[in-house]
């Protein structure tokens, strides 16, 4: 029989070797399975914990995802009770209060009055929504009288910005002019109306007319 020609070769001899103590020596085969088997177990049993906690993690983490999403789904089926719905904003304009009516008997502007009977003497006019410049012209002739104009219970114009006056009256029998124009900026608020007081003496005359707002 020829031999083969890697018959002489090192490696050929070494896997014929290896065979050979296989097939002689099986039980140590089956030793060296059983061992590699036994530390592999024992490395399973043995691993740090640290190794297993990512996965631990993980585990954690998932359900509190599932969680959440639970929440959230069902946050968007709710339904808004009665109680819970966001009131509309009123954007409508409140209505207007009402102007106070002037007081019965009150006069119309550009109306003259004349003296009536002797001390104060109180009248209403009316000069409406207008705003504007109201002039009044007076004449208290001798006997000095004091002449004082009100809007909303504040004074607007009065004989004491007459030059000469005395606190506040005015007539050539003190020496002051008789006539003269008063005048003040009608700003309209609430009220339509000024309340106008002239204080006078006994036996005196007067008159002035009350201008409307231009």
């Amino acid at each position: 029989m020829r031999k083969s020609k890697y018959a002489s070769k090192w490696w050929v001899k070494f896997i014929r070797d290896m065979n050979y103590f296989a097939f002689k020596y099986y039980w140590f085969n089956w030793l060296i399975f059983l061992t590699a088997v036994f530390l592999f177990i024992f490395w399973a049993m043995n691993l740090d914990e640290n190794e297993t906690a990512p996965c631990v993690s993980n585990k954690v983490l998932d359900k509190q995802i599932t969680r959440i999403s639970k929440a959230l789904d069902a946050c968007c089926n709710c339904k808004l009770s009665e109680t819970d719905t966001i009131p509309e904003i009123d954007t409508t304009t409140p209505p207007a209060k009402p102007t106070p009516s002037p007081p019965p008997g009150s006069l119309n502007c550009e109306t003259i009055t004349h003296s009536g009977n002797d001390g104060v003497d109180t009248k209403t006019y009316v000069l409406g929504t207008k705003s504007g410049r109201v002039e009044i012209m007076f004449n208290m002739f001798n006997e000095p009288d004091k002449l004082e104009v009100f809007y909303e219970n504040k004074i607007v114009a009065s004989t004491f910005s007459v030059s000469g006056n005395v606190a506040g009256f005015v007539g050539s029998n003190n020496g002051t002019r008789e006539t003269g124009t008063l005048s003040f900026n009608y700003k309209h608020n609430k009220d339509q109306h000024i309340k106008v007081i002239l204080t006078g003496g006994n036996g005196t005359s007067w008159e002035y007319k009350i201008g409307c707002p231009k």
